[in-house]
């Protein structure tokens, strides 16, 4: 059986200079090999391997709370939203931030749990569609969407034994009113904290943790029976579901370009004004309608976190700390007479030459490679 590649990345060979094939000396700086001979690196191998860091960090963190988390043991918190009383904590919270839509994912004949493969084949293709290599803004838990796995016990929208698209459109509605309900309770609980003085460290960037109103606005929904491994996950069935939240967003959502290019399968029509709140269509076309939306937003409103301000001082959010960058970065032999402040440089989107790196290599490109072949495997289960 596949190991779960959720503790690191098993096939992480390369490091600053990895094209050279001659045996080389190796330490760990905090748990990664370097070639101690080759110490120290130059600015842009440096730079090229902090990104690599922070790339791993990105996207083991997001495995973890997108396909690990949800297959392993559904999102407890799932089960009692129907609860008023049942409160998320920060961490949790967080996990909603910075995306731009939910995937609810609904279990065999509402049943059984979702299969691990389909949670990962998810992940890797949006992952594919979404991440640009050295570029993308990955600090703060940026990504397109947060996967959820709807449990049968989930009281707040009755099941049925055949759900429509009117009873899909309602589940994921009510879902993400009640998800965005918590964030904003908890995260005003956090600021009033932060007014009273409270010192806890997670709550010091509040701020850059922000609940999109894309997400507010619009969701996925998978039902896991559609799954078949042996189709590309591109045509994967997906109903995308207009909630009808939509402040905050620079015009109204709407299926027309989807509608002009026949890529709706079946439309639900709201009976009071005409405008159709959910149509079913595959994975790829709804990858592409959220890539449009967070392009569209992106374009009238500008970047949410601030890329500069939410990364002075090497802040990331969860990623690899400014003591931990400084640390490795000093270890491979930044010299900040020569080579300047660390801390001044910005967002790590700005950090690879990619005249040097004109393809994509280091820990976050290895992890890559890890989660395709671990994806690979389960095929052969």
């Amino acid at each position: 059986m596949a190991i779960s590649p959720v503790q690191g990345a098993g096939s992480t060979t390369s490091t600053p200079n990895s094209s050279s094939s001659a045996p080389q000396k190796r330490t760990e700086i905090l748990g990664f090999p370097v070639p101690v001979e080759r110490l120290p690196l130059p600015r842009h191998e440096i730079l090229h391997y902090l990104r690599g860091r922070q790339e791993f960090e990105h996207r083991r963190k997001l495995y973890i709370q997108s396909v690990f988390r949800p297959y392993y043991g559904p999102q407890h918190f799932i089960e009692n939203l129907g609860d008023l009383s049942c409160e998320f904590n920060l961490e949790i919270a967080d996990e909603f931030c910075n995306k731009v839509a939910p995937i609810y994912i609904l279990p065999s004949g509402y049943g059984d749990a979702a299969g691990l493969l389909l949670f990962l084949r998810i992940h890797n293709y949006i992952y594919l569609r979404w991440f640009r290599p050295y570029r993308s803004e990955i600090e703060y838990r940026q990504f397109l969407a947060q996967a959820v796995q709807v449990p049968r016990s989930m009281k707040l929208v009755p099941m049925v034994e055949e759900p429509t698209l009117s009873s899909i459109a309602d589940l994921a509605k009510g879902l993400n009113a009640a998800i965005c309900t918590r964030v904003d309770r908890v995260q005003l609980l956090a600021q009033q904290l932060i007014g009273h003085g409270d010192p806890e460290e997670q709550f010091a960037k509040l701020e850059f943790f922000v609940l999109q109103p894309l997400f507010r606005a619009v969701a996925l929904v998978v039902q896991s029976d559609d799954h078949h491994k042996s189709s590309p996950i591109s045509q994967l069935p997906v109903v995308i579901v207009r909630t009808g939240v939509e402040d905050g967003l620079s015009a109204a959502i709407t299926f027309d370009a989807m509608i002009a290019d026949d890529k709706i399968e079946h439309s639900v029509v709201k009976a009071e004004d005409g405008e159709i709140r959910a149509v079913q269509t595959t994975l790829e076309t709804a990858v592409t309608f959220l890539l449009q939306l967070e392009r569209r937003e992106m374009v009238a409103v500008g970047r949410r976190p601030d890329p500069i301000a939410s990364t002075r001082n090497l802040e990331s959010g969860d990623l690899l700390s400014r003591e931990k960058l400084l640390e490795v970065a000093e270890a491979l032999g930044w010299d900040e007479e020569h080579m300047g402040p660390l801390a001044s440089l910005g967002p790590s989107s700005r950090w690879v030459d990619q005249t040097i790196y004109p393809t994509w290599s280091g820990y976050g490109a290895d992890f890559d490679i890890d989660l395709n072949r671990y994806e690979r495997e389960w095929y052969t289960l």
